[in-house]
């Protein structure tokens, strides 16, 4: 009986307020999700030599806006273009993401953020090892008469 009581009492106060009492709505904010070169989703990326490039895609179920990218240290590794559209498809909500080209500078790692519009945000860890090389040994001889 009590419970009811309130319930009349929440109800009477907002027809007295003529109902235009305001709800907010604040909705969940989904990560973006970051699709690897392999077809899987991860959050690490690793390259084995410079100029070396992968391609990622970024996005989340029906989101469409803008997404901005970029590296923590673009002496290890950059990512372009700087911001790019990821869009709904027309026979869904689900979003077709928005595409992103990570290349290797030098050996080190970096951090590749990913940010969108709505507030919702990514990171890509990416590891650049470099190997290979040419080393080249001059020997000279210790004999004056060489």
């Amino acid at each position: 009986m009590r419970c009811a009581r309130s319930i009349a009492g929440v109800l009477a106060a907002f027809f007295l307020l003529g109902g235009c009492a305001s709800v907010q709505y604040f909705p969940s904010t989904q990560p973006l999700l970051i699709t690897l070169p392999s077809g899987s989703t991860g959050t690490t990326l690793s390259l084995s030599s410079a100029g070396a490039t992968a391609s990622v895609t970024v996005g989340k179920s029906g989101y469409s806006g803008t997404i901005d990218a970029q590296s923590s240290d673009t002496a290890v590794a950059t990512v372009s273009p700087a911001s790019a559209s990821a869009s709904k498809k027309r026979d869904d909500s689900s979003s077709s993401g928005a595409t992103f080209t990570v290349t290797a500078v030098g050996a080190g790692n970096a951090t590749i953020d990913f940010s969108a519009t709505d507030g919702s945000a990514a990171q890509l860890a990416v590891t650049v090892t470099i190997t290979g090389g040419v080393i080249s040994v001059t020997t000279r001889s210790s004999d004056p008469r060489a």
